[in-house]
């Protein structure tokens, strides 16, 4: 993929999930305010968390750094008839598994949500969260079946259907939400039932296209599969293994009412990088490195990698620090109404610092995961997500007994940059990852404008004295236009410094 397409790509997905990020922050406004911490709404995140975290390890894990670089290959060895013939075959497997997977969650539902929550027996709590997990599961179905047909989509250089995706499920959720409040609907049943419609919606948006490029999905004995099946398992292992994690997690913050909610709301604002560049990125970068890497152009997959964690830096430094020096703002700005009181603002905000130090991190994983993917090799990736999701099961334990919700984030991040560097010097070692000095120095004008950029928005709020105490009509749009200036001041100071300290042109680093 050329330089252009490349960053046009890149753009086109990573726009999309902004999108996405958008009709989100909207659906998590609208839970904050109309439901609000407690009960049901731990009991909905837990529940939702379920099919969540298996649609990640069967649908946008393993399953996608399996798929794609084989279908790549088949492409170029054997033209679209046999690639056809394994995307269905590929299709008709992962609906095998899938179906007896989901019969046997939803049976064993009450033993697994006891297992994985803090939720004692018997409580309301526990109650609603078996109740919408059973709702939701077919869920899972409908975005792994989206995903493999996405990665289809995506192969063939079409990646705006499958990122576009996830707006409809915020979309669905948000007119339910306010069907909820106007006519004073059961929040959590409603909420369950609108998931599992938005699924099927998710579903329809990348199959039709499919069908209409002629690669629409049929089930089949899914023959000649086994290559994609043992390619799937070091992955379904790294993945599985990195949610159980998550699991843990959510286990220890259900312990104690409120904290699965405020660290859901942390995660919010903490998945915003990884959506808009780290999800993106690692969608492209999966499918160009398979091509180049496929056609034996390894110096320029190296370029493309090197190209891709600059992109990914560029967002992550003003992001993260942002999120360390100012993340209370956010939360007051974002979702301090109605239910969310400044005892929310606070909670969210300390598990935030925590997920903060570990965004670069998690963002740079997801940029050389697919280099290891091109090339057909999911084991190593594997073994690294295994230490890496040790670091973060043990930390945890360690420290939320003595630091709570700040705890559970900082062990994220040590966790992510574990695997990070990790990952980094694997390829570095096999020389499929040749970072150069002036790769050091693209990063110096980065640095510097996020720095100017915190000062001058510091500045900017003390202007306005305790800003805690504004109406939420005054914080909201206060908030949106300081984030929004913060934007361009910063791209302007990336701008001016790179033509100062690096004589550049051009606003691009890498």
């Amino acid at each position: 993929m050329m330089r252009k397409r490349f960053t046009q790509a890149v753009t086109t997905v990573s726009g999309l999930t902004g999108l996405s990020r958008i009709f989100g922050f909207v659906r998590d406004q609208l839970l904050a305010a109309l439901i609000g911490p407690g009960v049901v709404l731990d009991a909905w995140f837990a529940a939702f968390r379920i099919p969540n975290i298996f649609r990640r390890i069967f649908a946008e894990g393993a399953m996608s750094a399996a798929f794609v670089p084989l279908l790549q290959g088949k492409l170029n060895d054997h033209g679209p008839v046999e690639a056809k013939a394994f995307a269905r075959a590929a299709f008709s497997l992962l609906f095998l598994i899938l179906t007896p997977v989901i019969v046997a969650l939803v049976v064993f539902m009450p033993w697994i949500m006891g297992l994985i929550t803090g939720f004692k027996a018997g409580s309301i709590s526990l109650t609603l969260a078996i109740l919408f997990g059973r709702i939701m599961l077919p869920y899972l179905m409908f975005m792994s079946l989206m995903a493999l047909i996405g990665g289809v989509l995506d192969a063939l250089g079409r990646f705006a259907p499958k990122a576009f995706a996830p707006t409809l499920l915020n979309i669905v959720l948000i007119t339910v939400l306010f069907a909820i409040a106007w006519f004073d609907l059961a929040p959590g049943i409603w909420l369950s039932w609108a998931t599992l419609f938005a699924g099927l919606a998710q579903l329809l948006i990348v199959w039709i296209p499919a069908a209409r490029l002629g690669w629409a999905p049929a089930l089949r004995w899914p023959r000649g599969t086994g290559i994609f099946f043992t390619k799937m398992i070091p992955g379904l292992i790294a993945n599985g293994s990195f949610q159980l994690s998550s699991l843990i997690v959510l286990s220890l913050a259900s312990s104690i009412e409120r904290d699965l909610s405020h660290l859901y709301f942390a995660d919010r604002i903490y998945q915003l990088p990884l959506g808009l560049i780290g999800i993106a990125l690692n969608t492209v970068l999966l499918s160009s490195l398979s091509g180049l890497i496929a056609a034996g152009k390894d110096e320029a997959a190296r370029i493309q990698i090197n190209r891709g964690l600059g992109l990914s830096l560029l967002l992550a430094i003003p992001i993260t620090l942002t999120c360390l020096f100012h993340g209370e703002f956010l939360f007051q700005g974002l979702f301090q109404v109605g239910q969310f009181t400044a005892a929310d603002v606070q909670g969210a905000g300390h598990a935030l610092i925590g997920y903060a130090l570990g965004i670069p991190a998690a963002v740079g994983q997801k940029v050389l995961q697919p280099a290891f993917f091109a090339r057909h090799d999911t084991r190593t990736p594997m073994i690294y997500a295994l230490l890496s999701v040790a670091v973060a099961v043990g930390l945890s334990y360690g420290l939320y007994p003595h630091w709570g919700l700040l705890g559970l984030g900082v062990a994220a991040s040590i966790a992510a940059w574990v695997g990070f560097l990790a990952l980094a010097v694997h390829l570095y070692r096999a020389q499929f990852f040749r970072p150069d000095w002036q790769f050091a120095v693209r990063l110096i004008p980065l640095c510097l404008a996020s720095g100017i950029m915190l000062f001058a928005l510091q500045g900017i709020l003390g202007l306005f004295g305790d800003f805690a105490n504004l109406g939420f009509a005054v914080r909201l749009p206060l908030t949106l236009g300081l984030i929004g200036l913060s934007a361009v001041l910063y791209f302007a100071l990336v701008f001016i410094l790179n033509r100062a300290l690096l004589n550049k042109d051009k606003s691009a680093l890498f």
